[in-house]
């Protein structure tokens, strides 16, 4: 089967980190997984970021978390139910 016209259930990465950079050509169908080793931020063009532990941080969330609204009380609504934080 050729490469260009087959194989739908499969996705190609590149993995890309600070040595090795972005490629200066990335196929529209390949993504790019990116390892981050700073805390510097990542490039745009990376599909995924892998961080060590010690980068690790929660994301700012432009949102409310629901467990702190009435509604979401009202309705059970849990860190472990909810997850958007760990999304």
């Amino acid at each position: 089967m050729n490469w260009r016209h087959g194989y739908r259930a499969m996705r190609l990465w590149y993995s890309v980190d600070d040595e090795t950079g972005v490629p200066p050509y990335v196929p529209a169908s390949v993504r790019l997984a990116y390892l981050q080793t700073t805390s510097a931020p990542p490039p745009s063009a990376a599909d995924m970021v892998f961080r060590p532990h010690p980068l690790r941080t929660l994301p700012e969330l432009p949102i409310v978390c629901d467990h702190e609204t009435t509604s979401g009380r009202r309705l059970g609504v849990t860190c472990g139910s909810c997850g958007k934080c760990f999304r």
